[in-house]
């Protein structure tokens, strides 16, 4: 006899089986996931702002933990109670959404099952995913919510959330970037186009940090020409030539250095690595950044599928 043979209608519906909405499926959106706990509310406000800079819509998503009850005969139904709270999450973001864009596309989706599977599901055409940063210590080693998506998913990944105020480090009010792929000309392509395009829409100048001299591998795609890191931000200068570009080489290591730089900055900038080892290196940097730096991080994924462009 098959556990799950005749399943009953829920009124939670499974990512797998449920589709999102034709909307969100098709245009691009920046997606925000959203838990109840403390600072939800601020990470959806930050989303609702960075949806409205790129004139898309935003797609707000909880994901609530199956609580499953098998009947006499074999047929399993979700638990109802858990139905409402998760509502209410819901509404209160799409709330907050309106607040911050009373004029922004705002849909909503309720999932179950495992969040970083879900997220991933959902946002397989998103444009953003946005996170919120939550610190809970676990006597296991154990990988955040962020690094399971960033596993699961190819899209840029935000970890974003409104905490108490910094002070105002080198770079306050700037984007900054960590190019730490200096030798893989995509992946930098990848990473200073993301802290590029950030900056224009916020009208703010970039700090890059990073040995400007380093040779690169020029490949055959957009760059090809740059034969040095300066190279390429030369050709970004000139694509977005009204930002104030400051370039610096680390002087120390890059996480203490990122900690100091990103100290009120606009954003931090930083890479996805997509190969399993070089993920499984860069877990412990990504467990310091997450514990230690307030302001919103960015994860462009570093092996970008097709051309990469310079784009506004």
């Amino acid at each position: 006899m098959r556990l799950f043979r005749r399943p009953r209608p829920s009124p939670l519906a499974s990512p797998r089986t449920a589709p999102l909405p034709e909307r969100s499926a098709q245009l691009p959106s920046v997606l925000v996931a959203v838990n109840g706990q403390a600072g939800t509310l601020d990470t959806v406000a930050w989303a609702a702002a960075e949806a409205s800079t790129r004139r898309v819509g935003l797609h707000i998503l909880h994901v609530a933990r199956w609580q499953v009850i098998v009947d006499p005969y074999g047929a399993a139904q979700v638990e109802s109670q858990i139905h409402d709270p998760a509502q209410r999450i819901l509404d209160q973001a799409l709330e907050q959404a309106r607040q911050v864009g009373p004029e922004l596309p705002v849909s909503t989706h309720l999932a179950t099952g495992t969040p970083a599977r879900a997220i991933a599901h959902a946002a397989e055409h998103a444009a953003l995913i946005v996170l919120g940063r939550h610190h809970k210590r676990h006597r296991l080693p154990r990988r955040s919510v962020t690094q399971q998506v960033a596993a699961r998913s190819h899209r840029p990944i935000a970890v974003a959330g409104f905490g108490e105020p910094a002070r105002p480090g080198p770079s306050a009010a700037r984007v900054v970037v960590a190019v730490d792929c200096v030798h893989d000309t995509m992946a930098a392509m990848a990473l200073l186009g993301a802290a590029f395009s950030a900056a224009h829409r916020r009208g703010v100048g970039v700090t890059v940090l990073a040995d400007a001299r380093s040779d690169i591998d020029t490949g055959t795609g957009p760059g090809s020409d740059a034969s040095t890191l300066e190279d390429l931000l030369r050709l970004h200068s000139q694509a977005f030539h009204e930002i104030d570009v400051r370039h610096e080489t680390p002087a120390g290591p890059l996480a203490s250095v990122l900690q100091r730089e990103s100290q009120a900055a606009a954003l931090l900038v930083l890479s996805n690595p997509r190969h399993p080892l070089h993920r499984l290196q860069f877990r412990p940097d990504v467990d310091y950044l997450l514990r230690t730096i307030r302001a919103p991080i960015t994860f462009v994924p570093t092996r970008p599928q097709g051309r990469v462009a310079l784009r506004r």
